[in-house]
């Protein structure tokens, strides 16, 4: 009897002792597949955002450039200097139709954007587009306009705004981003002020399109060179912090845990040396890991199963 006893205990420590080092051993497996398999796919998810981030930016790159040439356009047009003449220009004496014909034209068919504007330096207006009109606007009301004539003829990209003059002529309050250029007569000099306009939401449809069809939990956002969000254009962004900011501070790079909701999140951006726009990627971490915690638990189950 106790001989039985003695066999019987011996094989409750001899199973006791395979099973111990069954689970270590799968605890051992799980811990490296975890470790890998994370590793790896949190690699892939960096060089896609990476791709991604510099998708956006040539996609709406492409938009700002549009608006350049059709100033550019207006810079070089033979026929609207021929309009506008040299030297002193004042729009009171120029024909609003013929100006928007000549606009029309440079625009193309394909309408390129959606407002042109010509600033004299006496206060004068003109305007074809969505609101075609002729009248006047007052110094300090578009500091841009103002300070035009000290950018040397480069461009100068306005932040996301509502255009008070065009919201009695949309359907509903629309954003818009403005590019601005002096506006040369034949012998260079700085004459005017020309400004074309282009709805946000054409701008960065590439990105709302791929939002909109990809339901995952990706943030964009978009900042100018100091640092102000401009995509999400009609919203505050929900976060209390600001990712620009987030970005010279971070030690771990990708890696960044939010404040708000302490996720650790992959971030990645990219700079636009066109526009000067810094373009910032955000997943969490779990989303990306979604893959992998769920190999995990069936690896888990097995392991049970094993055991039992």
């Amino acid at each position: 009897m106790k001989k039985h006893s003695r066999q019987l205990r011996l094989q409750v420590v001899f199973f006791s002792a395979i099973a111990a080092m069954t689970a270590l051993f799968l605890l051992v497996f799980i811990i490296s597949f975890y470790r890998y398999f994370s590793d790896i796919l949190v690699q892939q998810e960096i060089a896609a955002l990476d791709n991604q981030a510099a998708a956006f930016q040539d996609q709406t790159d492409a938009e700002i450039r549009k608006m350049d040439s059709v100033s550019i356009n207006m810079n070089y047009s033979s026929s609207l200097h021929h309009l506008l003449g040299n030297k002193n220009l004042n729009l009171k004496t120029i024909s609003l139709s013929d100006f928007s014909d000549l606009c029309t034209t440079i625009n193309g068919v394909d309408q390129k954007v959606d407002q042109i504007n010509l600033y004299d330096f006496y206060g004068n207006i003109m305007r074809v587009g969505v609101y075609t009109t002729k009248g006047t606007y007052v110094s300090g009301e578009n500091e841009i306009v103002d300070n035009i004539k000290v950018t040397g003829g480069s461009k100068v990209i306005s932040k996301p705004y509502t255009a008070s003059y065009l919201i009695k002529h949309s359907v509903s309050p629309e954003k818009y981003i403005s590019l601005y250029r002096t506006y040369t007569d034949t012998y260079g000099n700085q004459i005017g002020a020309v400004e074309t306009a282009l709805r946000c939401k054409s701008i960065f449809r590439s990105i709302t399109t791929y939002q909109n069809r990809n339901k995952n939990k990706l943030t964009v956002r978009i900042y100018t060179a100091d640092g102000t969000c401009i995509y999400p254009y009609d919203e505050f962004p929900k976060e209390s912090f600001s990712y620009f900011e987030a970005l010279s501070g971070i030690e771990d790079r990708p890696y960044f845990i939010n404040p708000d909701t302490d996720e650790k999140e992959v971030m990645t951006s990219a700079v636009s040396s066109y526009t000067g726009w810094t373009y910032v990627l955000v997943m969490p971490e779990d989303e990306i890991l979604t893959p992998v915690y769920q190999m995990l638990r069936q690896l888990i189950f097995l392991g049970i199963c094993l055991l039992v």
